[in-house]
């Protein structure tokens, strides 16, 4: 008998989502004892991959609090963690077919992935800036970028917020250059194939900072204000029992002040250090048992 095989697969994904569906993350979890965990390559300080192949990052580091408390309250002696290289295009759609259980990186809340995926409470708010070559003019404004070519990350909020922007406000020439990550952002303007490039304050200064183009390039966009990011840890959508249980974990790190303590570990070395609104951002996160 022949098969109509895209109609066969398409069937089968029903299918499996609905199997999948009816077993929670937890429940998963508890069963294989194995969490999958989605992590960054090149989002430095958040999520990303040291040359000694090991994953690290501040929003890694907060997931392994929540590692340690999902062992104890499911009674599992060692939880091992498996990791999974996840970017901004792959990261919905691997939490959605259950490759991974959570997404340590730094995946920003907003609306429209709230129809997709489900989040945890913000643990760093994060603004944008520009890095261009060391004789660039400063960028101001979004007008400063007409006649430019521009490098974003493809499928990263600031993409979309980018876009939108320029089409609101009727700027025009501006070249849009889709990169895979910040690090081949900042290699294709120390190579001068874009004249700058767009993203998280954090991860512009912390992979400048590795970067070997750093002594050509630098960061300015102070007063563009693009957008302000809350990064949180991505979970799949409609899983209340796991976004308890990985809040109560924040909560804990906020009331105690660990998070504090993480913050300076992996932001002051790249020369951020706390602002207002994370202050605010933490006091909220600090919710009583």
């Amino acid at each position: 008998m022949k098969l109509n095989l895209p109609l066969v697969v398409t069937a089968f994904s029903i299918a499996s989502t609905a199997a999948f569906a009816q077993t929670s993350r937890l429940e998963q979890i508890k069963e294989t004892g194995v969490i999958n965990i989605g992590h960054r390559e090149t989002a430095a300080p958040m999520s990303f991959i040291t040359i000694a192949g090991e994953v690290q990052g501040y929003s890694v580091d907060v997931c392994g609090e929540v590692v340690k408390d999902l062992a104890a309250q499911l009674s599992i002696p060692k939880l091992e963690i498996r990791y999974v290289t996840i970017t901004p295009q792959t990261r919905i759609p691997l939490m959605a077919s259950g490759t991974v259980d959570i997404v340590c990186g730094n995946t920003a809340k907003t609306i429209s992935r709230l129809g997709q995926v489900g989040f945890s409470m913000p643990i760093f708010v994060d603004a944008t800036r520009v890095a261009v070559a060391l004789d660039a003019a400063d960028i101001n404004s979004l007008g400063d970028l007409a006649g430019k070519s521009v490098g974003v990350s493809q499928g990263a909020l600031v993409e979309k917020v980018l876009r939108q922007r320029l089409q609101d406000e009727n700027i025009a020439g501006v070249e849009l250059a889709l990169l895979p990550n910040e690090g081949e952002g900042l290699m294709a303007l120390g190579t001068g194939r874009i004249d700058a490039f767009i993203s998280n304050t954090s991860v512009i200064a912390a992979e400048l900072e590795k970067s070997r183009y750093k002594d050509q390039l630098r960061v300015t966009g102070d007063n563009l204000q693009l957008q302000l990011g809350q990064a949180a840890i991505m979970l799949p959508r409609g899983d209340a029992d796991l976004e308890l249980a990985v809040n109560t974990t924040l909560a804990r790190l906020f009331r105690s002040g660990e998070m504090d303590e993480l913050f300076d570990k992996w932001f002051s070395p790249v020369g951020i250090s706390m602002d207002p609104i994370n202050q605010a951002a933490f006091k909220l996160g600090a919710v009583a048992e």
